[in-house]
């Protein structure tokens, strides 16, 4: 059986491995084999990576997670950003608009790709 500070040094590289970026935001504390990762990161899937990749070790008994999410920016933000990306998407909708012709009549649709005009 491994010792718990080799099974935290273990889950520490992998963590290393599966959050290059992020990994020093989360710390390790083992008991007995069983890792609890604790710390703040912005984004959901840090903490569901962070956990998957402890998880993957054979010599981890279990995984448990006290990883809060602290996104930098505030909802607001966040909300007024999406919008503004929307209404870029339809601007550029609207200028690759094509028209083409049915018996019925002219038909004119939004294209995003050259393979559906």
């Amino acid at each position: 059986m491994r010792s718990d500070a080799d099974i935290k040094r273990e889950a520490e590289a992998q963590l290393k491995r599966a959050l290059p970026l992020s990994h020093a935001l989360i710390g390790v504390r083992v008991d007995n084999g069983a890792a609890t990762l604790e710390g703040a990161v912005q984004w959901s899937y840090q903490r569901v990576r962070a956990q998957s990749a402890v998880a993957r070790l054979s010599c981890v008994v279990g995984v448990s997670s006290q990883i809060t999410l602290s996104p930098k920016a505030p909802p607001h933000e966040i909300r007024a950003a999406v919008e503004s990306a929307f209404r870029r998407r339809d601007a550029l909708d609207s200028a690759r608009s094509v028209q083409t012709p049915y018996s019925a009549g002219n038909r004119k649709d939004n294209v995003r790709s050259w393979a559906q005009r």
